[in-house]
């Protein structure tokens, strides 16, 4: 729970509470009808609620190397990234050498 309190921030936090107290006020001052839409909407944060903390669940798992398993890790997209590194670090000191002999 305390991960989750921590995800959403003060301004999630203070939206629920407002929410919650805004609808605790209005299911006392309207119509039947009414509380009937304020229940259908109270049982919409629910599910909103429990598929939020299902997916801030998901996203919580870490692979035995610690980096959340959401962040997965390509190790052959990492090896083609450390190569093209590796040719401009080249390309570099091929393009400072051919200016050094221009000067």
């Amino acid at each position: 729970m305390e991960n989750i309190l921590q995800s959403l921030g003060v301004g999630g936090i203070l939206a629920i509470i407002i929410l919650k107290e805004f609808l605790n006020y209005i299911s006392q001052k309207k119509p039947e009808h009414f509380n009937k839409k304020l229940d259908k909407i109270c049982e919409d944060v629910k599910i909103l609620k429990r598929e939020s903390r299902d997916l801030h669940q998901w996203h919580d798992k870490e692979d035995s190397e610690g980096v959340k398993i959401w962040y997965t890790r390509n190790k052959s997209l990492e090896d083609i990234l450390k190569r093209i590194v590796d040719n401009m670090e080249v390309q570099t000191k091929i393009l400072q050498k051919l200016l050094a002999q221009r000067n």
